[in-house]
């Protein structure tokens, strides 16, 4: 048993070890911020943005509470909003995600409900839980295609 444990180990960390060349193009470099500019694009004490992504092109989008989302258009010149209405429920989304293709965003609550932009132009749900402790609050995606949604539920005593 020893002798399995320790050759484990030892591939182990011949697999995980990298040359230096790897460690150079994998390191993190700092970048110097010399300005930060800060102005205001929209004055609105309605809106209640909780989550909000920025696409490569410069596309922010956001949604928020009251089933309501939107996008900045890349130019910074025009807002556009929407409401994602199911049944009748006040939908307050708090995550928001996206793949290359796609836009994700996540309501907290049950049902816990994942919505996708839809080939239609509209959002889609995509995915829906209906348990009475159901509460996700975010959601990532690595550099894909295709999303796979981990979803890691939170147990509340």
């Amino acid at each position: 048993m020893k002798y399995i444990i320790s050759t484990l180990c030892i591939m182990l960390s011949m697999f995980s070890c990298k040359n230096e060349e790897e460690k150079k193009a994998n390191s993190f470099i700092p970048k110097e911020i010399k300005e930060v500019i800060i102005e205001e694009s929209l004055t609105d004490s309605t809106l209640n943005v909780r989550a909000f992504q920025i696409f490569e092109d410069g596309t922010l989008t956001f949604a928020g509470a009251n089933n309501t989302y939107g996008m900045l258009e890349p130019n910074g010149e025009r807002w556009l909003f929407s409401k994602q209405d199911y049944d009748s429920l006040k939908l307050e989304f708090r995550a928001v995600g996206k793949t290359t293709l796609d836009f994700f965003m996540m309501s907290v609550g049950s049902p816990a409900l994942v919505f996708k932009t839809g080939d239609s132009g509209k959002m889609e749900l995509v995915y829906k839980e209906d348990h009475e402790k159901a509460f996700y609050d975010s959601m990532a995606f690595g550099m894909i295609k295709k999303a796979l949604l981990l979803v890691i539920q939170q147990t509340i005593v």
